[in-house]
Formats: structure tokens, C-alpha cells, sequence
């Protein structure tokens, strides 16, 4: 979902009935039913449809930074791990006094 949601545009658009300064954005409704098929028509977006998108947005982004953290950690552990084998390496490769 997080990549068909990268991928839509969204625009700016105001009221005819508004001042021409106060802009809003969204995607367009036919950028949202073809995105995400979801939704009666292509013609309007629900707010219950938006507000659930932005829900299950949060959800990947969430299990994305948990995926990241999780190879952090790992790759934290190889360095600390490289950095004693490389320690060790060195004081075996010194002259001895």
C-alpha cells in the first residue's frame, strides 16, 4: 500500500467560493479509486475511506521502521562483533616487548 500511496499525486485545489490564497490538497478521485480500488466511485473520496488508507498507511510505515530497526540492531551486533575480532586480530599481529 505504501508504495501505490507513494505514487499517487495529490494536488492543490481550492473552493470557487474562497479566496484564491486558501488552498487545499487530496488526490483526485480517480487517482484514488484507480490507486487503491476502493471506494463507491471514482468521483469522490469517502472520509472514512481516507481516514482508513491513513490507518493502514501508519501500520506499514510502523512495520517498515520495526523491519529497520531490527537489521540495525543486527548489523550494531556484526560491527561490535568485527571490531573485537579485528582488536584481537592486532594484538596478535604486534611484536611482544
Amino acid at each position: 500500500m505504501l508504495e501505490r500511496l507513494a505514487g499517487m499525486p495529490i494536488t492543490s485545489w481550492n473552493y470557487k467560493v474562497e479566496d484564491a490564497s486558501v488552498r487545499h490538497i487530496r488526490p483526485d478521485g480517480q487517482d484514488f479509486k484507480a490507486t487503491l480500488e476502493i471506494g463507491k466511485d471514482d468521483k469522490t473520496i469517502h472520509m472514512i475511506d481516507a481516514s482508513v488508507v491513513a490507518l493502514a498507511a501508519i501500520q506499514g510505515l510502523y512495520q517498515t521502521l520495526q523491519e529497520k530497526d531490527a537489521l540495525l540492531a543486527a548489523q550494531q551486533e556484526m560491527i561490535v562483533a568485527l571490531e573485537a575480532r579485528l582488536t584481537a586480530l592486532e594484538q596478535k599481529a604486534l611484536p611482544h616487548e
